[in-house]
């Protein structure tokens, strides 16, 4: 389980805390599957060529991304509420030390993409929608138009580094599952 340590409403840190169960909750299962979904169809959609069909596209993608950060919110508490089942056979290893890192810069890929692309949009002078309401703006058209292009790119960097960690997250799940045969996979499955 994830123990987190506030102090006047900053995060100072997270300690991983197993717990018994050899699987997440179902919450958190759900939650992983349909934001993997929603990422991959976020980051998919963008490669869509110009057209009628790229301008309904980026509407929905900026949408979209809000969701992602709010499910991502739900994501995190779960975590922290229910924490995470053990690997077996990776306890202490250095796979489990890589599977760490590689699930946290996830977790921040899945924080700072939606919030880069809010940036980005503001600073070019587009509003944000979400489900019918326009999101506070951040950095309106006169103070980030000169930043617009370094959000453009480090939201599309960011979203490629991503796209290549779901990538190796995947390649790690089929060698536990059909190489290592251990849990892995158990632990996400919702059927």
């Amino acid at each position: 389980m994830l123990a987190a340590h506030w102090m006047g409403g900053i995060l100072l840190h997270i300690e991983e805390r197993k717990i018994e169960s050899s699987a997440y909750s179902m919450t958190q299962r759900w939650l992983h599957w349909i934001m993997a979904v929603l990422i991959l169809t976020l980051l998919l959609a963008v490669e869509v060529p110009k057209g009628g069909v790229k301008h309904a596209l980026t509407v929905w993608h900026k949408e979209a991304g809000v969701v992602v950060f709010v499910l991502l919110m739900a994501r995190v508490r779960g975590r922290v509420n229910s924490g995470a089942p053990s690997i077996f056979s990776m306890s202490g290893s250095w796979q489990e030390f890589l599977a760490r890192g590689v699930h946290g810069v996830m977790y921040l890929l899945m924080l700072s993409v939606p919030v880069l692309g809010v940036l980005f949009s503001q600073a070019r002078g587009k509003e944000v929608d979400f489900l019918g309401f326009t999101l506070p703006v951040i950095l309106d058209e006169d103070q980030g138009l000169p930043y617009a292009l370094t959000l453009r790119t480090a939201h599309e960097w960011a979203g490629n580094i991503f796209l290549y960690l779901i990538g190796v997250h995947f390649l790690s799940v089929v060698y536990h599952q059909w190489i290592r045969k251990d849990n892995v996979l158990k632990r996400m499955r919702i059927f």
